[in-house]
């Protein structure tokens, strides 16, 4: 006997991610993830080095979840 939400992912799968777009450096972006933002250009968070996020944030770009 499963888990009702182990039957149900076998019986629909995953749920795909919706793409949000591509950003300044080539990475995949989905709806959800946390991005910084500049001269309407865009970078994923999580893929940036400490030092390319204090950058950015000095630059005053706005930190946002995209959407």
């Amino acid at each position: 006997m499963n888990h009702p939400v182990v039957e149900k992912l076998e019986r629909e799968g995953l749920p795909e991610a919706e793409v949000y777009g591509v950003d300044g450096l080539g990475n995949e972006v989905y709806v959800g993830d946390e991005i910084y933002v500049i001269d309407d250009e865009y970078f994923l968070k999580e893929t940036l080095t400490a030092e390319s996020q204090e950058l950015l944030q000095t630059l005053k770009a706005s930190e946002e979840v995209a959407q």
